[in-house]
């Protein structure tokens, strides 16, 4: 009798456990991003070193009228960068998409970025993350970088764009 207790108690604390720790795995992670852009506003290398994989890398696009721009860049120079520049940054993400299966994870969100409280541009960031025994940790990024985008970011849902 108590062991059939035992096992309705079980049963019924389960889905709050389960779906509580996929909810502190995405909210953990979209912290993880969140403290990537505070570090980058508060040109903060060693908070950006605790979420970034040094080893890790971040693509730049744009479109052009002579064609696509790409740069590449590692998480290592990125973060010796931003301690020596004085540039005013803040981004800003809304309406995150997470998906996250065991130890990997997703963020696709549109994005705007200020310099010096100027709107610069808007676009999409792509950020793989990884969980470590050190918690999540972004391995790479790409974003899109639109100075025309912002008015068409503002009204991104991802389900339009689904195929």
């Amino acid at each position: 009798m108590r062991k059939n207790i035992l096992f309705i108690l079980l049963l019924m604390i389960s889905p709050g456990v389960f779906g509580q720790s996929e909810s502190t795995d995405k909210q953990a992670v979209l912290l993880t991003v969140q403290k990537f852009f505070d570090a980058m506003t508060a040109h903060d290398s060693l908070g950006a070193s605790q979420v970034l994989l040094q080893d890790g890398n971040y693509w730049a696009t744009r479109q052009e009228a002579t064609g696509t721009y790409s740069r590449m860049n590692t998480f290592k120079t990125f973060t010796e960068r931003i301690q020596r520049d004085t540039t005013q940054l803040d981004e800003s993400m809304w309406n995150p998409t997470v998906l996250i299966r065991q130890t990997i994870a997703m963020v696709w969100t549109p994005y705007q970025i200020k310099i010096s409280n100027k709107l610069a541009h808007c676009g999409i960031d792509s950020f793989s993350l990884i969980k470590t025994s050190e918690g999540w940790k972004i391995s790479h990024l790409i974003f899109t970088m639109e100075p025309n985008g912002c008015s068409e970011m503002k009204k991104y849902k991802i389900e339009d764009h689904l195929r």
